[in-house]
Order: C-alpha cells, then structure tokens, then sequence
C-alpha cells in the first residue's frame, strides 16, 4: 500500500494545482507497483494523475488513468469513489467538448453520491455547463443553483466561484443581463479569496465582454475605464497562467470594443491575436480530440480482443468485422473534422481580409464626394461653358471616370459587407438571423461563379429572424449553390425560395442542371459519395450540410429529375 505521507504529499500538491509534481508522485507510485491493486489508494492515485493530465491538456494519458480508476473501483462497493473517477472522466469529456460522453458519466456520478456528499455540487456544475453547451439554459440554470446551495454549504470557493461563472454565462443566454453581471461579480469576489488567476481572469474578461454588449446599441466616443480595466486585466491574468482559450475571448471582445470607438489600429492588433490563438487552438483541439477518440477506441479493442480470445472462431470473424467497421467510421468522421475545421480557419482568414479592405474602401468611399466637389469647382472656375469640343470632350472623360470610381467603390463595398457577413466569428453560439442577409452574402461571393449563363431567381417571402447557428448555415448555402452552379452546363436559372409554415422556415434551391438519377439520390448525403469526376470534389460537402443542419434541429430533403433538375428543400426551427 502507498504510504500514508506520500498520499498526503500527492493530495496537498493536487489541491494546490501543482500538477507537475502531483504528475512526478502519482507516476513513481504506480511503477513502483507490480500490478495495479484494487484499493482505494490506489484509485484515488488514478483520479488525482487523471485529473492532473486534462489540466496539462494531455487527453489521452489522463483517460486511460480514469478508465483504470472506474475498473478498478467497480467491485470496491465505495459508491463515493467510484462517483469520484465519473465525474473526472465526465469532465474529461467535457474539455474536448464530448457533451454526450460527459453527461452520460456526469449523471453516473450523480446517481451514485448522496445529496449531502460534497462532490455532488462539482458533479452538477459540470452537468450544468454540459447543459449550457447542448443549447438547454432552463435546465443549466436548474442545475447550476443546486450546485452553488450545495458548494456554498460546503465551502468550497474556489469551486462555487465556477459554479458563479457558469451561472453568470446562463443568464447570459437567457438575456437577463443584471443578474448575469451580478453573478459574475459573485464569482470575482470567489477567486479573489483563493487567488486563483485562472478564474479570476475568466471572469474579469466575462465581465467585460457582457459590460460591452450591454453597450452594442450606443454610440460611444470613449471605451468605459471599468470595461477596459476588466479586459485589459483579464487578458494580464490569462496571459501569466498560459489559458489560450479564453485569451481569444478577451481579444475578440477588445478588438470590437476598439472597432466601436473607431479606433483602428488597436482593434487590428487585438483582431490579429484573436485569429492567430484561434488557428492555434483548432489544430491542437483537433489533433487531441482525434487522439483520444482514437485511444478509447484502442482501448475498446484491447478489452474486446480479450474477450474474443475465447469465443469460436466464427463469432471472433463476425466480431473483427464490427471492430473494422468501427475504424472505418473513425476515419471518416476524423477526416469530416479536419474538413470542418478548415472551413473554420477559412472563416477566420476571409474575416481577416474583410477587415483588411474595410479601412481603405471606406477611406475611398469618403473622399469621393468632396474630390466630386473640387473637380466641379476647378471646371466651373476654368473651365466655363462654351469652350471647343477639346475641353466638352474632357469634361466628359472626368465626370466618366469619376462614375467609374464611385461604381467601384460601392461594389468592393458590398464585397466587403459579404465576406463580414458569410465569415461570422460567433458561429458556434445561438443567435437570431436574418436568413436573406446569409443568402444574399453567400451569392455576392459566388458572383464570379454565376457569371451572365445563370440567372437567378429570388422569391422570398415574409419570414421572421430565426434562432440558428449563422455560421454554419451560410456554410450549407454556400455548399448547395456551389452544387448547382457546377450542375448547370451551359445557360440555366437557379430559383431561391423561402417561406413560413407553422413554426418553422422553408429554404428551396432548385437548379436547372442535369439532375441526379434515383439509383444515386439516396447516398448523396454519405461522407465521401460524390458524383463528380475524380479531383473535383471530396464527397464532404453534403454530408457536412446534413450535420449541420441537424445540429441547428432541422431537417434537409433532395428532389430531383434527369434533365431537369435538382431541388434543396431546407427546414429550420424559428426557436430552438
């Protein structure tokens, strides 16, 4: 058995969140070991180096740390502990952004510990957050009162200041912006007694961020102080401890907080770093998602081959064939996802560009009428009326080119407006949108594409804003229009169609190309079916469409005839 002051050193540098050490501890313990022992000890060990792993972001050391611990601590009859290594692996899970994993292990958690147990205000203020992620601030803000009655019974600050944060975000969500600042500054008050720079710089930037979008609809000269001390503190905070994830947060709020004040070249420095940290981000959020997913698969096929070495050999065929079904599934899902998050990193370089062309073309655009103005002036002054047909001629030419200009102008301005409207950085959160406006980007981008052979069609109908992600949903426009402009050889027309029925928006695009035969049409929503040559297309953008859809709680169907065309037929919630 550990000893006990060892145990007690590992416990001490956990609750200080010195993981290196508690990492150094653990690690020498269990390779003292012959074998790892079913006891308590033991599997307090595994949680605590489980733990002290997803804090150093190294996912897949820490879930085979906690899928031991749950092995280990099954057949111990110690429902509390065995609730402990749930909720580590919950919020395992939960980090990698694997909400049905997590609350299917949170929930274990939660059934197996009394309502006095002090965890329990842990369990459900992850619970909490994995409501908040999936869409559900009713049942978040449920779980998240519980939470903070149980913690605060408990003592537990540093905890109930997450529970306070998390709160804070819900009430956000519903718009109840009073009480999400005052639970914010619960949550400050919390971080500030245990003096912990992590929370404490979350909240600061949180607490800026909704002070700002308290202000969205005024017109301001001057950034408030207590706004900008609050992000700029914040991002001081994050900065020291390392936290990239929400330090992309604190330049995203500032970068448009000094866009408000039309202060430039600030908000383009902010704006810089925002993209960066966030390209920076997907690729290692990417990269170890995928390894986990990979290394809980592995480890499935471990226990599974053990269990197999004793089956007939007939059954052990059957049973490799689901488990290579399963890597295939893998494989194609991995690749959705690295498809996904380039289409993302797109989003935040077209954002960049757009950007970019803002300044100049609004610079140009606001010059125009007084350099209009001048010109005039210098011709009526000397250039009166009556001259030879030299000077007629160059008057022509001037007001000609000057024309041409303002034309320009407005047509890179409205490039502009389409690219900051297509690339929305919030695509991941919840917003009401107009449904026109991302149609109408997305055809402004693909102009080019349509050229003067297709013509388009736009019936639209009286619809109300709806509740969806933008983002993504431009991404579907963008992917079926794309479909249809490659369809159609030669001169056609591309009609789009919106309207409302019951408590849902309809979204038709019918194209006159050649149309998809019924031996076909049932597969085209599969990742990788493609009908076009090989190199032309990848077979991801239908399937991504169909994903996407879903997950704003829709539904997309596909008619089409040979010869006469394909129709989209898109339906979306007004609420979620």
């Amino acid at each position: 058995m550990i000893s006990t002051g060892t145990l007690e050193l590992i416990e001490q540098f956990y609750s200080r969140g010195q993981f290196i050490q508690v990492v150094e501890l653990a690690e020498s313990y269990l390779y003292a070991k012959q074998e790892r022992v079913a006891n308590a000890e033991t599997v307090r060990v595994l949680v605590m180096l489980g733990n002290a792993r997803t804090f150093q972001t190294e996912y897949v050391a820490g879930l085979e740390c906690l899928r031991t611990a749950i092995e280990l601590a099954t057949p111990l009859d110690n429902p509390a502990l065995l609730a402990t290594a749930h909720n580590a692996l919950g919020y395992l899970y939960l980090t990698i952004s694997e909400f049905e994993k997590a609350e299917q292990n949170l929930e274990i958690s939660r059934k197996l510990l009394e309502k006095s147990d002090p965890l329990l205000g842990v369990v459900l203020l992850n619970l909490s957050i994995v409501e908040l992620n999936t869409n559900n601030a009713e049942e978040a803000s449920s779980l998240c009162a519980k939470a903070v009655e149980i913690l605060q019974r408990n003592n537990n600050i540093r905890s109930l200041g997450y529970a306070h944060l998390n709160f804070s975000k819900v009430f956000a969500r519903l718009r109840n912006t009073p009480e999400a600042l005052a639970a914010v500054d619960s949550a400050i008050e919390c971080f500030n007694k245990v003096e912990d720079k992590l929370g404490l710089g979350q909240s600061l930037g949180w607490r800026g961020h909704l002070a700002f979008s308290n202000l969205a609809d005024q017109k301001v000269r001057q950034i408030p102080q207590n706004i900008l001390h609050d992000l700029l503190r914040g991002q001081s905070m994050l900065e020291e401890v390392g936290a990239k994830k929400y330090l992309s947060d604190i330049h995203s709020t500032l970068a448009a907080a000094y866009e408000s004040v039309e202060d430039w070249r600030k908000s383009y420095e902010h704006q810089k770093q925002f993209s960066l940290l966030q390209n920076e981000l997907q690729s290692i959020d990417v990269a170890k998602k995928t390894a986990v997913i990979e290394a809980e698969l592995s480890l499935d096929l471990a226990k599974k081959n053990a269990e197999l070495s004793e089956l007939r050999n007939g059954e052990l065929r059957n049973a490799n064939e689901q488990l290579e079904r399963a890597l295939r599934d893998l494989r194609e899902n991995e690749q959705q996802l690295v498809q996904a998050e380039k289409m993302a990193s797109l989003g935040q370089l077209t954002a960049g560009i757009a950007h970019e062309l803002n300044n100049p073309i609004g610079f140009i655009g606001a010059s125009l009428l007084p350099l209009k103005r001048d010109i005039s002036y210098l011709i009526n002054t000397y250039l009166p009326e009556n001259q030879d047909d030299d000077v007629v001629e160059l008057k022509e030419e001037i007001e000609s080119l000057l024309r041409a200009i303002e034309d320009g102008a407005k047509r890179t301005s409205d490039i502009v407006k389409g690219l900051r409207t297509f690339s929305r950085l919030d695509e991941h959160e919840l917003k009401l949108t107009d449904i026109h406006e991302g149609i109408d980007a997305t055809l402004i981008l693909l102009r080019s594409k349509i050229g003067d052979a297709i013509t388009i069609h736009k019936n639209y109908g009286p619809i109300p804003q709806i509740m969806c992600l933008p983002g993504p949903l431009n991404q579907v426009f963008m992917n079926i229009l794309v479909n249809a402009i490659q369809a159609i050889q030669g001169p056609g027309t591309i009609t789009i169609t919106t309207s409302q029925q019951a408590d849902n928006v309809l979204v038709s695009i019918r194209d006159t190309g050649g149309g998809i035969s019924d031996e076909l049409i049932n597969r085209i929503f599969e990742p990788f079916f493609t009908t076009k040559p090989i190199g032309v297309g990848t077979g991801l953008g239908l399937s991504i469409c169909y994903d996407i859809i879903k997950k704003n709680n829709g539904d997309i169907t596909v008619q089409s005839k040979i010869g006469v065309g394909t129709e989209f037929i898109i339906t979306l919630p007004l609420q979620q």
